[in-house]
């Protein structure tokens, strides 16, 4: 008997499922996939109903008619996995902007005369005469990335810096003194450690809940000073900070694909609307 020609591809839900069951020739058991797929995509899981017609492609690639059903069911989960996930990116997006907010109430914006660039730094942090003292400032760029600056005054020829609390520890790699990120000023010395060598001493400070600590600056010589639990937290919210702003923005790009593969599934049911409706 001829095959009917299928045109489910933009009837309402549950429509595909009756045409597939009711085509003559075709293996029952690819039958009982498509139905499946149909059955996931119509309960809200197009992952899994594309799982399934992939599954169904590779298991039954001589079921012309069935293969057909499934080549018009993938737009319409690609549609819907597109969806779910700008609404899951939109959610993201609004709730880095709101610890963004929350926690640059708490920051200062320097960009005083001679920097490269502006970073923000914790209110109670920021000291205008800090290459004169021994300490570290966390800072966050314009663009969101977190780093450290360690100062040390009178110098020791430190290289690195660690922070310890609670019996753990963290540390930064050692920068040589190279003239450029660690250098001398005065009668001290400063690093300026990349985002990639600060991650972990935000990563650990953050995870202290507000615990005091104690710093480390280790080289030729070592100095120690205890960060008070405040002083420990605005650091950790420095760190807090960067990962809002780099969440915002890692979730506006993937809004972004999301998008064009939206249109691009809506784009392939059209034309597979069309085709069909030639044959």
């Amino acid at each position: 008997m001829k095959t009917k020609k299928i045109l489910c591809v933009l009837l309402p839900a549950g429509i595909l499922y009756a045409c597939s069951a009711g085509k003559d020739g075709s293996d029952p058991a690819a039958v009982q996939l498509l139905e499946l797929s149909q059955a996931e995509l119509d309960a809200g899981n197009p992952e899994a109903a594309l799982r399934l017609v992939d599954s169904l492609y590779s298991t039954w690639p001589a079921e012309t008619a069935v293969l057909k059903e499934g080549m018009l069911l993938r737009p319409r989960a690609m549609e819907m996995l597109s969806e779910q996930g700008i609404a899951r990116c939109d959610s993201a997006v609004e709730a880095a902007k709101a610890e963004i907010e929350r926690l640059r109430a708490r920051m200062k914006w320097v960009n005083e005369k001679g920097m490269v660039e502006g970073f923000w730094i914790d209110k109670d942090a920021y000291k205008a005469d800090f290459f004169n003292t021994t300490g570290v400032q966390a800072r966050v760029s314009g663009i969101g990335q977190f780093y450290i600056v360690s100062s040390v005054n009178p110098g020791i020829g430190h290289t690195s810096v660690s922070v310890s609390a609670g019996g753990g520890s963290a540390s930064t790699p050692a920068v040589p003194h190279d003239g450029e990120s660690n250098y001398r000023i005065g009668g001290g010395e400063v690093i300026t450690f990349s985002p990639e060598q600060s991650d972990t001493i935000g990563k650990f400070l953050a995870s202290q809940g507000g615990r005091g600590v104690t710093i480390s600056f280790n080289g030729k010589g070592r100095r120690s000073v205890k960060l008070s639990a405040a002083a420990a937290e605005g650091m950790a919210n420095a760190w807090r900070l960067s990962e809002a702003m780099s969440a915002g923005r890692d979730n506006d790009i993937e809004r972004q694909r999301l998008q064009r593969q939206l249109e691009l599934a809506r784009t392939q049911q059209q034309r597979l609307a069309a085709d069909a409706s030639a044959e």
